[in-house]
């Protein structure tokens, strides 16, 4: 009972600080995902031990490990935000019976983002970055940004944060600023025209000003 009563504000600390985890996680108006990859550290491991030195390459050459390794990732849980975007994509007709992050994965043309993470996982990256496009229920394709934090490869907690941002508005607006950037400089370049074929006309008049001032 004394070790209990000991080890009772820890515990009582340690669910609080899950309880704020979980309420951050929800609130935030980003996509995040938590997603288990302890399958995947596990089978990187066992090709270390081995033997194995190129990851990469043993990936590019063993697809089925890939989708062995795809298979062995499962979604955690997801944020209010993440099932917003959810709702919007539009999974591929392969993809009708899958769970986790197979799902999203499911045609070849997907499949090399995912090996571009197992790259970097066995690189040591702690940090993935890269755009994707997905299919969307209501019009064109999402463009969407994605950002995981990876485990460690000798991590025990096999845990990653996936967060995913909608960059479409994005791309719009910045198309419109580099249109509105070239019709700034189209008028810039008239405005020159026009001030170098004035001051050009006027300098004819001016001399004569200046003659005739000079005689007066």
């Amino acid at each position: 009972g004394t070790a209990s009563d000991a080890n009772a504000p820890e515990m009582a600390q340690l669910a609080l600080s899950e309880r704020r985890y979980r309420r951050i996680f929800d609130a935030v108006p980003v996509a995040i995902g938590e997603e288990d990859w302890s399958g995947v550290l596990e089978r990187l491991r066992t090709l270390r031990a081995e033997g194995v030195t190129d990851g990469p390459d043993h990936f590019a050459s063993h697809p089925a490990f890939v989708r062995e390794c795809l298979r062995a990732v499962k979604i955690n849980r997801v944020n209010q935000a993440a099932q917003a975007l959810m709702g919007r994509h539009r999974a591929p007709p392969r993809a009708a019976g899958l769970v986790g992050l197979e799902q999203y994965y499911a045609d070849d043309e997907s499949l090399p983002l995912f090996v571009d993470q197992l790259d970097a996982l066995w690189r040591g990256e702690r940090r993935y970055s890269d755009k994707r496009s997905a299919p969307s229920r209501d019009g064109p394709p999402m463009k969407l940004m994605l950002t995981v934090a990876l485990p460690a490869l000798d991590d025990a907690d096999g845990i990653a944060l996936a967060c995913l941002v909608d960059i479409g508005e994005l791309d719009r607006l910045n198309a419109e600023l580099d249109r509105s950037v070239a019709r700034l400089r189209q008028v810039n370049q008239e405005l020159e025209t026009f001030t170098y074929s004035v001051s050009h006309d006027l300098k004819a008049p001016l001399r004569g000003i200046d003659g005739y001032s000079r005689l007066l």
